[in-house]
This record gives C-alpha cells, sequence and structure tokens, in this order.
C-alpha cells in the first residue's frame, strides 16, 4: 500500500536539502533567473517592434496585451520547467540510480524535490523583477479559455 504522507514528507525533506544546497549556488540561480527574464523581454521586444510597425497591433495584440503575454509566460515557464531530463540520464550514467533506488522513496521524486527546490529559489528572484517588469510596461491580462 502506498502511503502518500510518507511519499510527500520524502519529497519535502529533498526540496528542503535542495533549498540548502541552492543556497550555497546563489549566484549561479540569479544567473539563471536574470536569463530567462531577459528572454521573455527580448521576445516582448520584438514582438512589440513587430506591433508598432504594423500599426500598433500584430493580429489583435496590442503593445500591453504582448507586455502582459511574455511577462505571464516568464512565471509560467519558472513554475512549470523542470530539469528530470537532464538530472535522470546523468543519474544512470554516474551509476548514482543505485544508491537512490536503496532510498524508500521513488528516484523521480527525489528528482522532483530538487526540481522543486531549486523552483523556489527561482521564483523568489523573479518574481519581484517581474513586479517591476509590470509597473514598467503596464501589461494588460485577460484571461480567457
Amino acid at each position: 500500500m502506498i502511503d502518500l504522507r510518507h511519499m510527500a514528507r520524502g519529497c519535502w525533506s529533498f526540496v528542503r536539502l535542495d533549498l540548502l544546497v541552492a543556497a550555497q549556488y546563489r549566484a549561479s540561480i540569479l544567473t539563471w533567473s536574470f536569463v530567462s527574464i531577459l528572454e521573455g523581454l527580448v521576445y516582448l521586444a520584438v514582438w512589440q517592434s513587430v506591433a508598432s510597425a504594423s500599426g500598433g497591433t500584430t493580429n489583435g495584440f496590442d503593445e500591453r496585451d504582448l507586455a502582459g503575454y511574455f511577462l505571464v509566460m516568464i512565471l509560467l515557464r519558472s513554475i512549470v520547467a523542470t530539469s528530470m531530463a537532464f538530472h535522470l540520464p546523468g543519474l544512470v550514467r554516474t551509476g548514482k540510480l543505485a544508491t537512490h533506488l536503496m532510498r524508500p522513496l521513488h528516484p523521480l521524486l527525489q528528482v522532483y524535490g530538487n526540481d522543486l527546490g531549486f523552483t523556489i529559489q527561482a521564483l523568489i528572484i523573479k518574481l519581484p523583477l517581474v513586479l517591476l517588469l509590470v509597473a514598467a510596461f503596464q501589461p494588460r491580462i485577460e484571461p480567457s479559455i
């Protein structure tokens, strides 16, 4: 029988462990966060220049709509991105997967816990920067299904 509380506690312990490890690599996380924000800003600049060159809109999206889209993209990409496909082959190649298999928690939950720790720290850095960008660009965000 699968004990979900045990799995959640185990995953949370890997999140805490990764938060402690990542605290030693703050500059790396800061660099990754800055690059991902910069990437979104480059996309935004390109599409805003396309919109302004074509009369202020592109397919019905004006500059504020585009700003809203790309600022939401920056945050959502941080939340849903995972490095599991990057880390798992390394665990297999180096033989570290064997030690993960001996633990009472599924190895994918361990990798996911590490990813979640990185995501939390990246969001702590990105959220204030995105809020500054929201104040600068005044995006229009109208969710629709």
